[in-house]
């Protein structure tokens, strides 16, 4: 009879042991506005993550879709909890790859009503069409969270997937996402030497968008032509300065555009030189031609 009773005491002891980080996994789960569509009607799923108490500064993984019933139409982050990615979510044959950073961690969404309660946030937006009638499933694979304690530290993560049923019903109907707000410039420098990324002369640049997220960055030189580009955008040190204008476009069709202007190659004490140089040149040019004048004559 101890024999059970020892027997029974581990096992709950062993059950309260590990029922706490059964209870603290932090989840990540998808928000869909609806699972049942037509083909060629939209709609949205948001990624959310929910730390569980946790403290979460970087996070990766793939979401993976059936190709065959929907189509990836747009990726929004402009509400993402996460400001730096290392690899922007993208599609890549039904698989949507992504990693980012957080600097200083996430906890949770703090809601001043109902303090300290805290709330999952947002890690980006999908937006798919129904393509062919069937049911899928949306699904995350190959999941990473690290803890923001000094050692990054992987969590423990419960992952629940979505069925999406699309009918043979065709309805055009396009996701409508109401965003009239511009992206506002974060960083625009030019920096001389480069930096960590690149070894020359390079434009930096940042903008952010608190709706549908930066879909692209171009850059113009002068009065040349628009070209996409990504920051760094390594350029030249130009003998004079120049005019670069840098624009952010972002999910909805909104631009940005800020002009940065790069320093001239020669600066300073070089100018002044330069200056000197110059007119030295001119005073033996004038010189030279003044003899030769008073040969001919």
């Amino acid at each position: 009879m101890k024999k059970f009773t020892y027997t029974i005491l581990s096992l709950l002891l062993g059950v309260l042991i590990m029922t706490p980080f059964v209870l603290n996994a932090a989840e990540l789960r998808f928000d869909i506005s609806r699972k049942e569509i037509s083909k060629q009607q939209e709609f949205a799923i948001d990624l959310l993550l929910d730390t569980k108490g946790e403290t979460i500064n970087a996070i990766e993984g793939e979401v993976v879709y059936p190709e065959g019933a929907l189509q990836l139409v747009a990726v929004h982050d402009g509400n993402s909890i996460v400001p730096l990615w290392v690899q922007k979510a993208e599609d890549n044959n039904g698989r949507i790859a992504f990693s980012g950073i957080i600097p200083g961690g996430f906890k949770g969404l703090v809601d001043p009503l109902s303090y300290p309660s805290l709330y999952p946030g947002a890690v980006f937006k999908l937006i798919f069409r129904g393509t062919e009638k069937g049911i899928g499933e949306i699904k995350l694979e190959n999941v990473r969270l690290l803890r923001s304690d000094g050692h990054g530290s992987e969590v423990s993560v419960e992952i629940y997937p979505v069925l999406v049923s699309v009918s043979s019903y065709t309805l055009n109907q396009p996701y409508e996402l109401n965003d009239s707000v511009a992206p506002e410039f974060q960083i625009a420098a030019f920096e001389p030497k480069g930096g960590v990324f690149v070894d020359s002369p390079a434009l930096v640049f940042l903008a952010s968008d608190k709706e549908s997220g930066v879909k692209e960055y171009q850059v113009k030189i002068e009065d040349g032509s628009w070209i996409v580009a990504e920051s760094p955008y390594a350029t030249d040190n130009y003998f004079v300065s120049k005019k670069f204008n840098i624009k952010a476009i972002d999910y909805s069709g909104n631009e940005k555009i800020t002009e940065v202007t790069s320093p001239s190659a020669i600066t300073g004490k070089d100018q002044v030189v330069a200056i000197v140089v110059l007119l030295a040149l001119l005073i033996l040019c004038g010189f030279i031609v003044k003899k030769v004048l008073r040969n001919i004559s």
